[in-house]
């Protein structure tokens, strides 16, 4: 995942392992966190839940900021 600030120019990559919950605990989890904003643009809940296992945040130049043991 990219992480990119205009005003700061802070841009990160994270690396990790992603998981899709198409439903399920998971996915209606995440759906109860999720801004109103965001659920409207999706009103047949059509979305699924991703949920990344960060293993280490990178800048661009390839610098490691913060990685897993």
């Amino acid at each position: 995942v990219y992480y990119n600030n205009q005003e700061t120019r802070v841009r990160w990559r994270f690396h990790g392992e992603a998981t899709i919950y198409a439903d399920g605990p998971v996915r209606e989890d995440v759906m109860s966190r999720t801004i109103q904003a965001e659920l409207d643009r999706d009103p047949e809940r059509l979305g699924v839940a991703v949920l990344i296992k960060v293993e280490k945040i990178t800048e661009l130049t390839g610098k490691v900021l913060q990685q897993r043991d």
